[in-house]
């Protein structure tokens, strides 16, 4: 006789991370869409119910703390859906208020849905928010997906209701589960702990303290154009470097030059490695959950650095970290990371934090025109970080920043920055080019 589905289990490491940033600041993850054609709110209503009955974390809450800490399943409401009012640009509002709402995940759902009309009546906006315990960059884009096939017509016949997905944790690689991961672990929190002693070493004076006051996430969006994007994916392969490393060097660069004055410091970032490939089994972007892994790495650049020399040295620094399993034991580590930075209030995270999501399916752009995605910053999070992807062949950069940090000029004055470098970057013949 099979099982029936399971309404409760333990959260995995990196969710016990993301719950406890949660109780301390709103933690969620924010996607704006405009639609192409605007659904009755009957359909959208029926919509989220269907994913919802697929999908078990959507109907689940957060009980218990620590280790003890648990996703139940049961009695929990159904997704909200709260109208607003139209305006060409009234969503970025809601996104900045939703980026701040914490979720009662004690009572769920821990999701939750506002919609409008586009002022012109024919298309609609709706801005999704997740807790980011529930679903990581890919299973979002899934989400968004099965809503809008839902909408269409094409989500196909009613499911059984699905039970939770496991924790990441269990389909960790053998070498990387307990006790076999000791050494391993043991390494990895000496080279952390080396690490971060010698960058406060050599930024004493010069890093970024945790905001102070009270803060908002205020937030901004580029888009490149499709030839500027073109360009720019055929230099990266040119140089032999993935377009994170790209993005990530521009973006460490112009806030190097706007925020620090180019000084020749050793700055820090974010690596965003994908876990769902690399669990035993592979994880389908279909199950909803966060498997993404989280490296912070540091490295030396000033304000006239080559882009291009700065793009391979993170490429590089990448490779090697996701190489020794860094994806799994920053992962792991993860919740001990978290209450040791919250308890010393003393650094913030990095200086940026980027995350480059890939293409959007094509199967998505007749029925999205636009497309946004962002998450929560908080006083001790990265000083600027940006959701990327490239959607209708043009890249997306969606930003957040503090505005006790800085003000709309200085981070557009960031992004742009970054823009022109890439621009640069892009038009300047190879390495190849240049011996022959």
């Amino acid at each position: 006789m099979p099982l029936p589905p399971s309404t409760s289990r333990r959260l995995g490491s990196f969710e016990r991370a993301e719950a406890l940033t949660g109780r301390h600041f709103a933690y969620n993850l924010v996607v704006a869409l405009r639609l192409a054609r605007a659904p009755a709110d009957g359909d959208l209503r029926r919509a989220l119910d269907a994913v919802r009955e697929r999908h078990a974390l959507l109907r689940s809450r957060i009980v218990g703390r620590g280790r003890r800490a648990r996703f139940e399943g049961g009695s929990v409401p159904a997704i909200p859906v709260r109208p607003m009012a139209a305006d060409e640009d009234g969503w970025r509002a809601v996104v900045e208020s939703e980026l701040a709402s914490p979720f009662d995940v004690a009572r769920g759902p821990l999701a939750r849905c506002v919609t409008a009309p586009a002022p012109d009546g024919a298309r609609r906006d709706l801005v999704l928010t997740l807790h980011h315990a529930v679903v990581d960059a890919e299973g979002c884009l899934e989400l968004v997906r099965r809503i809008v096939a839902s909408l269409a017509g094409e989500e196909g016949p009613a499911a059984a209701p699905a039970g939770l997905p496991p924790s990441p944790d269990a389909g960790f690689p053998a070498a990387y589960r307990a006790p076999r991961c000791w050494p391993a672990s043991a390494r990895f929190l000496l080279r952390e702990l080396g690490g971060e002693l010698a960058y406060r070493r050599r930024t004493r004076g010069f890093a970024a303290a945790p905001a102070s006051g009270p803060f908002r996430c205020r937030t901004l969006s580029v888009t490149l154009p499709e030839d500027e994007t073109e360009a720019l994916v055929r230099a990266s392969r040119r140089e032999r470097v993935g377009l994170t490393a790209a993005l990530d060097a521009a973006m460490l660069l112009a806030v190097a030059r706007r925020r620090y004055g180019g000084r020749e410091l050793p700055y820090r970032y974010f690596a965003f490695p994908l876990l769902r490939p690399y669990l035993r089994p592979p994880v389908p972007p279909e199950v909803f959950a966060s498997y993404t892994g989280i490296i912070r790495l540091t490295l030396g650049l000033s304000g006239a650095t080559d882009p291009w020399t700065l793009a391979a040295r993170i490429h590089r620094q990448i490779d090697a970290a996701v190489k020794r399993g860094d994806r799994f034991l920053a992962a792991r580590w993860s919740a001990f990371s978290m209450r040791t930075l919250f308890a010393q209030r003393a650094r913030r995270m990095s200086t940026v934090a980027l995350n480059y999501a890939g293409a959007v399916p094509g199967d998505l752009e007749p029925a999205i025109e636009e497309l946004h995605a962002f998450v929560t910053n908080f006083p001790l999070g990265p000083e600027y970080t940006a959701q990327t992807r490239i959607f209708r062949r043009r890249l997306c950069w969606d930003v957040v920043y503090l505005d006790v940090d800085m003000d709309r000029d200085e981070a557009l004055a960031i992004v742009e920055d970054a823009r022109e470098t890439l621009a640069r970057a892009a038009e300047r013949p190879g390495r190849e080019a240049g011996r022959e």
